[in-house]
């Protein structure tokens, strides 16, 4: 059964034409930024467990090489809160503060959209699947369709493609190479902080990198990351107020 939008709370459209946000990003996007943007909403939405599954197809460009793959598309799923009216609202509102203390500026979702023509959204919270499509026609709460949900599930489930002509055409290849030891020390090294903080805080979490076939290629966890060292220092304004600061490091000999 589906609900009626026009009873929903919050904006009823797009505020910013998609065309128009999407001009304001004049520098190139990583081809796997998408996939960290939606790893990041996952850990926000309190996910355990975050699965990634990138799947490959064969270069084809000159010079041709036989044994070249190329990521072609991934997917990103969690068992997290799932989207709830709160995060339904912010992600129809362009450069939304619902999440502005994490640190989000609310524009993470805009960079999907330079790299993939499409993003497809499903959803599973306590009463609720959300589900919709994410593309230039998106239009707010108009393009979302809620269903009502009994089942146990709970998360979300990201899946991206058609990669725009920006990124893959018949002379240009900036796609990822579908080396699955590179991409996930990528999403290490970029989510590092973040994923610290949460092994600091004793929160579980487990990030499975996939192939197509759901093979498990590898795993960031608590134990996948370096141990660091802390240093706690204080600092004075002129009007002797503190700041109390943490720097976490490491040393290699």
């Amino acid at each position: 059964m589906s609900e009626n939008n026009t009873t929903q709370k919050g904006t009823n459209g797009f505020n910013v034409p998609i065309s128009t946000a999407l001009r304001r990003f004049k520098s190139k996007i990583d081809f796997l930024q998408p996939m960290i943007e939606a790893i990041t909403n996952s850990l926000e939405a309190g996910a355990q467990n975050i699965w990634v599954k990138l799947y490959k197809e064969k270069k084809y460009q000159l010079p041709l090489d036989s044994n070249k793959f190329k990521i072609s598309s991934y997917e990103i799923k969690d068992d997290g809160n799932g989207f709830t009216e709160k995060d339904i609202d912010s992600f129809s509102t362009y450069m939304s503060e619902h999440k502005i203390k994490l640190g989000c500026k609310g524009v993470g979702r805009i960079t999907w959209l330079k790299v993939f023509n499409k993003a497809e959204i499903t959803s599973w919270t306590k009463n609720k699947k959300i589900s919709f499509v994410f593309d230039k026609n998106f239009s707010g709460q108009h393009s979302i369709n809620r269903e009502i949900y009994q089942g146990k599930q709970r998360g979300t489930l990201v899946n991206f493609s058609n990669i725009t002509t920006q990124y893959y055409n018949d002379k240009e290849d900036h796609r990822a190479d579908a080396n699955f030891d590179e991409i996930l020390n990528h999403i290490k090294e970029v989510l590092f902080v973040k994923l610290y903080l949460l092994k600091s805080s004793s929160k579980t979490f487990n990030i499975f990198i996939n192939d197509d076939l759901n093979n498990t290629k590898g795993i960031i966890n608590h134990d996948s990351l370096t141990s660091l060292l802390e240093h706690k220092f204080t600092i004075f304004d002129d009007n002797k107020n503190s700041f109390d600061f943490s720097i976490y490091y490491s040393l290699f000999s």
